[in-house]
């Protein structure tokens, strides 16, 4: 399998050249399971987990660590003969993929070569549906498992399909692939196991919302793992299988009884606090949805508050009363006995500290849908009471607070090198870089420098394998392109501007070559020419869209705000922009402009140059002030002793650390920048590894 097939398992997103997803080995928030392609096969890694936890993280999406290693043409070689082809065919006729069967039983995937060959893989493949052609103009189609059960129902002139890879692997374009051939009617069969009837039950659940009519028909007399294949070799024919059909109710998605869930919930978190009796949680009592449980609660906080032993002897007794009071006919031994089992002997911090947010959880979504109805009551509409729930307080979102899981995570920063170094090593010292979550502003002066920055930090980054997107609401992708090219090559912007003649043969080939390296480089540039829109929520729209890990917004007062003074509206935006961070984990890094006044004066700025200053002065946790010395209206003696290229950044806010000034070199020819000293730290670890290497 490659390192895509096996993202896909896992609903991976994906960063550059690798993917990350949550763990589902443990309770996972922050995506801490990773996915890439290394030379010997794919590598699977959780941060929290470690390494020997992969063989039972990859089981949980029905993988095995053999499967890590199927990926290189090479290994096709160690597999049996082909004693099975399948092709798959887009609409437009051409190969799309290739499957092969061998034995003993294994499977193998290749994608054309281009030349009427195949290449081990389908890494970049669009994948279709197995004899997706045929499928035009039928009205209802079977989904079943395989290929091979395909070409069964196939071969009885049944029209069916199935996707690449088998069970697990399902998508909606799928979905979409059968409304695009005109399929009204699907007909799932599942193979007989526990994988076949989740496959199948996806399969129901996606075409059913694609508006599709849906029956799920279950095969009598099948063996365990059975299929369609095997229905059909004990005896039965094609009419058989249609009668099945016609008697099969139409497929609805099973209901889930939430109240059932969420009392084995409460009661196994009041039986984990009862094991753990110093593991109590920061849940209150209102927050249990069934009144015995609410009860049972505040008693154990009330006995924890008052330092005494949390428990079944000593809650039993402080509850007596009342216990008998209002639950007459539960016996409290036998009920807190029941409690603790539902928990049986796992009763650890972690498990309590998962069963207290999924309490947590149930809780904020039945307030939620409460407050909800409310407003809707009260003359909102329903997206104006989606707003007001999006902006509550801590308390309706805030899950359980552990310091240790918040230590955790900072350590794993260290570890995985999470913080997002700018690559110019003075402002990283001062700094240590970006951070996921906050909003970064830097701000400049109009035409001396504050874009031609933003763009090398992208650049720097993206060296630095961290996915970035630059969003410019006052340029297009082939201005920016200019700038990245020009920087990279060391020809000057405005001759890539003007083209030939001032644009050399030579200058061409440099241009040609800077533009393969920033294709490695992988950034996104996000321009005018694609945004439909300035206003506030198509431009936050780009930016929660990104998948990028940090987002540069150039400029902020190019931003259309809705109503209110621009002082007013800007500050929305900075917040919003603030909520989209700390949600997704992305650094985002705002340009913003000084004010005129600022430019008559040429001085070196301060935070109260800036436009809506006061904004800037609250939500962001580094703000960073450019400044070209030799623009300014400095005294005689000072500007003739500053070079020409000298570049200043003021890093005037830094909330985790120091501020000061930070010196570069500019090159305004070609919008390039670099550090203005070197890195002495850097030279004496290079020259002591080379002395050590020389000896």
């Amino acid at each position: 399998m490659t390192a895509q097939d096996v993202a896909h398992r896992f609903d991976a997103k994906r960063t550059g050249n690798s993917w990350s997803a949550k763990c589902p080995s443990h309770d996972d928030n922050v995506a801490s399971l990773s996915i890439s392609q290394g030379e010997k096969g794919v590598v699977v890694y959780c941060h929290v987990c470690g390494k020997g936890a992969t063989a039972e993280i990859l089981s949980m999406v029905n993988l095995k660590m053999t499967d890590m290693f199927d990926t290189e043409a090479a290994n096709v070689s160690k597999v049996g003969p082909i004693i099975a082809d399948y092709r798959y065919i887009g609409l437009d006729g051409q190969p799309v993929l290739r499957v092969t069967r061998h034995t003993p039983k294994t499977f193998r995937q290749w994608r054309p070569d281009g030349g009427g060959g195949w290449i081990a893989g389908v890494e970049g493949v669009q994948k279709v549906l197995y004899h997706l052609p045929e499928l035009k103009g039928c009205d209802a189609v079977f989904v079943v498992e395989g290929e091979k059960d395909v070409d069964e129902l196939t071969g009885r002139s049944i029209p069916a399909t199935c996707n690449v890879g088998g069970a697990s692997v399902w998508s909606v374009n799928y979905v979409n692939q059968m409304k695009e051939v005109g399929i009204k009617r699907v007909i799932v069969i599942p193979d007989n196991d526990a994988a076949g009837r989740k496959h199948a039950q996806e399969v129901a659940d996606t075409c059913l919302d694609a508006g599709l009519k849906v029956k799920v028909l279950t095969l009598p007399g099948l063996d365990d793992k059975g299929d369609v294949s095997d229905w059909f070799t004990q005896g039965n024919v094609k009419d058989d299988l249609y009668a099945l059909v016609k008697a099969t109710e139409e497929y609805k998605k099973p209901l889930k009884s939430y109240t059932e869930t969420i009392t084995i919930v409460e009661r196994s978190l009041i039986g984990a606090v009862l094991l753990n009796n110093d593991s109590i949680t920061s849940n209150s009592a209102e927050e249990f949805s069934d009144s015995l449980h609410r009860m049972i609660w505040q008693g154990l906080r009330d006995v924890y508050d008052r330092d005494g032993a949390v428990v079944v002897s000593s809650l039993v007794h402080y509850l007596n009363d009342r216990w008998f009071k209002n639950f007459p006919t539960t016996e409290p031994v036998t009920y807190l006995t029941l409690c603790m089992d539902s928990i049986g002997t796992a009763g650890t911090n972690d498990v309590t500290k998962s069963l207290a947010n999924q309490v947590r959880t149930f809780w904020r979504a039945a307030t939620a849908k409460r407050i909800g109805a409310e407003l809707v009551a009260s003359g909102l509409t329903a997206d104006q009471a989606m707003a007001k729930l999006d902006e509550l307080p801590g308390p309706m979102t805030g899950a359980i607070y552990d310091p240790a899981d918040n230590w955790l995570s900072i350590r794993e920063e260290w570890v995985t090198k999470k913080s997002l170094k700018t690559g110019f090593w003075q402002l990283d010292d001062m700094t240590q870089g970006f951070t996921p979550g906050e909003v970064v502003v830097i701000a400049g002066r109009t035409s001396q420098g504050k874009t031609a920055f933003a763009k090398s930090l992208q650049r720097r980054l993206s060296k630095n394998h961290v996915s970035t997107e630059y969003i410019t609401l006052e340029e297009t992708a082939n201005s920016i392109t200019r700038r990245h090219i020009a920087e990279g090559s060391g020809v000057a912007t405005y001759k890539i501007k003007s083209g030939p003649p001032l644009l050399t043969p030579e200058d061409f080939v440099q241009c040609d070559e800077e533009v393969i390296k920033l294709q490695e480089l992988g950034f996104t540039v996000t321009a005018l020419d694609t945004i439909s829109s300035l206003d506030e929520d198509t431009v936050l729209g780009c930016v929660a869209n990104s998948e990028a890990r940090v987002v540069f917004l150039d400029h902020i007062q190019k931003v259309n705000t809705r109503g209110e003074s621009r002082a007013y509206g800007i500050e929305r935006v900075v917040n919003r922009l603030h909520g989209i961070g700390i949600k997704q984990k992305k650094c985002i890094v705002i340009m913003w402009q000084f004010n005129r006044e600022m430019d008559k004066e040429g001085r070196r700025p301060l935070m109260a140059d800036m436009r809506d200053s006061g904004v800037a002065e609250i939500v962001p946790r580094q703000v960073w002030l450019l400044c070209w010395p030799t623009k300014l209206n400095l005294p005689a003696q000072e500007h003739d002793v500053i070079a020409y290229d000298a570049y200043e950044v003021h890093v005037a806010k830094n909330s985790d650390g120091g501020q000061g000034t930070i010196h570069l070199i500019f090159d305004p020819m070609c919008g390039a920048f670099s550090d203005a000293m070197p890195n002495m730290t850097q030279s004496v670890k290079d020259f002591t590894q080379s002395a050590s290497e020389a000896f």
